[in-house]
């Protein structure tokens, strides 16, 4: 559920400039405004889980033995280089849909917001049918 969240979440910028064809500035304030009202509703409106977990304690000694072990340097390597790709993805699908219905004799504009709204999106809603 915290990766469709996450998905969600960065989805929704597309979403509210698709609804509005809003300066980049405003997109960001309204966006920055939806996450502080998320980050209230989960500080006073949501309760520990039934299963809480020890407090966790940062240990700088850990970093050296995350990386001399393989395995875990794999792991590691391996999914910092998908989340590369995925958020290139991301980064890039509303230009390149802009541009293909350019070529078409379309504009960007608000369909080209609503599908990377949807190409992101849809992380969410797959996060949330597997949970």
């Amino acid at each position: 559920m915290l990766i469709g969240a996450l998905a969600l979440g960065s989805a929704t910028p597309y979403l509210v400039d698709g609804l509005g064809g809003l300066d980049w500035c405003l997109v960001v304030y309204v966006t920055s405004s939806l996450t502080f009202a998320g980050g209230l509703i989960a500080e006073f409106a949501v309760g520990e889980g039934p299963f809480p977990f020890a407090r966790g304690e940062f240990d700088p000694r850990q970093i050296r033995r995350v990386f001399t072990n393989r395995g875990v340097r794999l792991a590691s390597l391996g999914y910092v280089g998908h989340m590369w790709e995925l958020y290139a993805m991301w980064m890039c699908f509303l230009v390149f849909f802009s541009e293909a219905l350019g070529c078409r004799g379309g504009s960007g504009g608000p369909a080209a917001a609503y599908a990377t709204f949807a190409v992101i999106g849809v992380g969410g809603i797959g996060c949330w049918v597997d949970s």
